[in-house]
């Protein structure tokens, strides 16, 4: 069985690098085959959108860069550790592209192997849950490629090896790991449970029991997660889960995305001539905007 790591700090040996190789670590200690994978070494295009990934019959992306090979690494791979800092609040604009340009690999639904990641956020603040709004990008990247999240760890450590300051840290890092561990070897087996209670308050952390986001759609009573659909009931202090995903709705979801899509381009076709000349006016010499750069002075 084969575990990859995927580093998307530009450093070499930073907290993030250090910390993947950590976790895999662990894993190879118990046997199982891991290789790291370092997104600064690899040419990563821009997406351009398009769309050829999704209305051709037979989709693929017509951008030649090494995006086609780690997707393959990936797929590849039984396991997936995911490691990134946090900066202003996000993920790093490398990852964020690869993430754009995953979908013309993306099976539409198809039903795959169970496969399972784990994510290591480093960052400067030592805030709970300084990751909140990083964690969306990777829990989409996740849950289109069918990887069940085992754990998540969330590390404050900005100068470079900062994290290994507080030996504390390589300790979770190793539980993260046997996480991991445990639902690679049995896939079957109980996932981790992400219902935690915060220390400063006592109150139990609304996050999402299908795929573990933190941030959430409100709607009408009803707390709904961007990510896996996943739906709860609001009843004063506390959330009813309807337990609608844990990853079984992965088909319905993805197929439903895709033809959202599809529609979007037959409404195009079907008014393209009024697109067309409404679209006129917009254009550079008549819009009568300046463009920064257009002309430049000699």
């Amino acid at each position: 069985m084969k575990v990859t790591g995927i580093v998307a700090s530009p450093r070499r040996i930073g907290n993030s690098d250090i910390l993947v190789k950590e976790t895999l670590k662990g894993l190879q200690e118990q046997g199982l085959e891991v290789s790291i994978l370092r997104l600064r070494d690899f040419r990563i295009k821009y997406c351009n959108g398009c769309e050829k990934c999704v209305v051709q019959e037979n989709p693929r992306c017509p951008i030649k860069d090494d995006v086609k090979f780690i997707y393959e690494q990936i797929m590849q791979s039984d396991g997936l550790v995911l490691g990134s800092p946090i900066y202003i609040h996000g993920i790093p604009g490398i990852l964020k592209t690869l993430i754009d340009r995953i979908r013309p690999y993306v099976s539409k639904g198809e039903s795959i192997e169970k496969k399972f990641s784990g994510f290591l956020f480093t960052h400067t603040f030592n805030s709970e849950f300084e990751y909140a709004y990083a964690l969306p990008y990777l829990l989409f990247f996740s849950f289109y490629l069918n990887f069940q999240v085992s754990g998540i760890l969330s590390v404050p450590s900005g100068s470079p090896g900062e994290c290994l300051i507080d030996v504390e840290n390589i300790r979770k890092v190793r539980v993260l790991s046997e996480k991991l561990f445990r639902n690679i070897i049995d896939p079957a087996g109980p996932v981790t449970d992400f219902q935690e209670k915060q220390e400063t308050t006592g109150q139990e952390t609304i996050i999402c029991p299908g795929c573990h986001n933190l941030t959430f759609s409100m709607k009408q009573g009803k707390i709904i997660c961007p990510v896996c659909k996943e739906e709860g009931i609001l009843t004063g202090d506390s959330v009813d889960w309807q337990k609608k995903s844990q990853f079984s709705n992965l088909k319905e979801t993805m197929n439903s995305r895709f033809q959202m899509i599809m529609e979007s381009h037959l409404a195009f076709k079907t008014n393209f001539r009024t697109i067309i000349g409404a679209r006129e006016e917009f254009k550079d010499k008549n819009i009568g905007i300046p463009i920064v750069g257009k002309d430049k002075p000699e």
